[in-house]
């Protein structure tokens, strides 16, 4: 999650005695940015995840701030956060399905048709598959001929998976070249 908060109390005071309200003005120019940062955090998503699906693009949320409270905030939406969590800190993946054979039904994204379901509806909707450890190895078999199988898909459980999104790189980049200029831009839009 990133944010931006001010504490321009002093700045206030002075202002409030010459009767010139600028806080409307400051959370204006500071949502501007995040909404900036917002733009930038999609095109990311686009170059540094893999295929990313609409409902990926879809995922952040933005609360802007206000002239009561100055303080904006864009943050993954909850569903969202549980698969994105590991482009954006990396870790192990031990749960990756990796398709075997080039047949393999995938969607537009590159993701495996059935692969929500599970190994095991995968198994019970092709023919003469099932699902079985095999030397080591849990994946989807395919028998091929008497004592013979083939893995169709396997789960790897060695897929490390380095940071891929940059999301706080990108933000605090954004953040930091914008954020003063549109807060100025907002006061003089408001003065006049």
């Amino acid at each position: 999650m990133l944010k931006i908060e001010i504490d321009a109390s002093e700045v206030f005071d002075v202002l409030r005695r010459l009767e010139v309200n600028l806080k409307p003005a400051v959370a204006e120019g500071m949502t501007r940015t995040m909404r900036a940062v917002e733009q930038h955090e999609i095109k990311a998503m686009e170059d540094q995840i893999d295929r990313p699906t609409p409902f990926t693009l879809d995922s952040l949320w933005l609360q802007p701030a206000t002239a009561s409270k100055l303080e904006v905030t864009l943050g993954i939406k909850p569903i969202a956060s549980k698969y994105l969590t590991r482009p954006i800190l990396g870790g192990d993946v031990n749960n990756t399905l990796v398709p075997v054979l080039a047949n393999e039904k995938l969607n537009q994204y590159g993701n495996i048709v059935a692969k929500r379901k599970g190994m095991k509806y995968l198994a019970q909707h092709r023919k003469k598959s099932f699902v079985a450890k095999i030397k080591g190895t849990l994946a989807v078999w395919q028998r091929i001929g008497r004592n013979q199988v083939r893995a169709l898909i396997y789960k790897d459980p060695d897929a490390p998976r380095a940071p891929r999104w940059k999301f706080y790189e990108t933000g605090e980049q954004v953040i930091q070249s914008r954020v003063l200029r549109d807060i100025h831009t907002a006061i003089k839009k408001a003065l006049g």
